[in-house]
């Protein structure tokens, strides 16, 4: 049977932090200008549900296990060592992306910048925002 996580779910849930600090972050973000919006997680469609074996699913399974939990250093961690195997490009392709988001999610904007540069022309459109974001911010 297939597994299926609610990736949109979840990303779309409000961060588990009080409201004071909301408004504490808010409060530092109207201070400094910055008019950068927070971006959130993209998952490509095809990684929402688990595929039944292959690349695919493994990309799938670290997705699942630690960058919707976001925990972006263990993921990152798990996506360096499947893009170091021997998968298929689309798959290689999709998790560099990951890796991208992570590294910009961990606050490490100039590595996100670097990996965000490799793969823009494979996802023109999904890669401007980030990093467009990721410059702004270095």
């Amino acid at each position: 049977f297939r597994s299926f996580v609610d990736f949109e779910d979840i990303a779309n849930k409000e961060d588990l932090i009080s409201d004071e600090s909301l408004a504490s972050a808010q409060a530092l973000l109207t201070l400094s200008n910055n008019t950068d919006q927070a971006l959130k997680p993209y998952i490509f469609e095809e990684d929402m549900i688990s595929p039944d074996a292959g690349d695919d699913y493994l990309l799938f399974e670290i997705l699942k296990t630690t960058f919707v939990q976001r925990k972006y250093k263990e993921a990152l961690s798990q996506l360096n060592k499947l893009v170091g195997t021997n998968i298929n490009e689309n798959t290689r392709n999709r998790a560099y992306f990951y890796i991208g988001e992570a590294e910009y999610l961990s606050g490490d904007y100039e590595a996100a910048v670097k990996t965000f540069v490799k793969i823009k022309q494979i996802y023109p459109v999904q890669a401007k925002k980030w990093l467009d974001s990721a410059l702004n911010k270095l």
